[in-house]
C-alpha cells in the first residue's frame, strides 16, 4: 500500500487551512494514512514531511508497518510526544496545528 499517496492531499490542503501541521490521532485514521495497526500512535503531518510516533512496545511493529514516516519511539503518550516535537523543534514557525476534534480530549488540548 502506498500510504504517501494518502497523505499528500492532507499535507497539500495545510495551507488552504492555515495550518503547519495536522496531529493524526485517532487510530482508524492512522492506519489508514501510514499503515500502524497497533493501539499507541500519533501521526503529525507537515509541508512534505510526516513523522510517527509510538511508545517502545511497537518498536519492530512500526518499524515493520510504517514506511516514508519518520519513526520516532516515545516514552510518553503519542500524542503528548508529538506535541512535545513541535514545542522543541527547530522549527520556529509551527503554530498553527490541526487536530482531529472528534477524537482528541479537553486534558489533551490543554496538556
Amino acid at each position: 500500500m502506498d500510504h504517501s499517496s494518502r497523505q499528500r492531499p492532507l499535507q497539500a490542503a495545510l495551507e488552504d487551512n492555515n495550518l503547519d501541521w495536522l496531529l493524526v490521532t485517532h487510530l482508524p485514521n492512522v492506519r489508514y494514512l501510514c499503515g500502524f495497526t497497533g493501539s499507541a500512535g500519533a501521526l503529525l503531518l507537515g509541508d512534505g514531511n510526516a513523522t510517527f510516533f509510538t511508545d517502545g512496545r511497537y518498536l519492530a511493529q512500526a518499524r515493520s508497518e510504517v514506511s516514508g514516516p519518520r519513526i520516532v519511539i516515545a516514552r510518553k503518550s503519542p500524542a503528548l510526544a508529538a506535541a512535545e516535537f513541535l514545542a522543541e523543534s527547530r522549527i520556529r514557525s509551527a503554530h498553527r496545528v490541526g487536530i482531529e476534534a472528534q477524537s482528541v480530549t479537553v486534558a489533551q488540548r490543554i496538556n
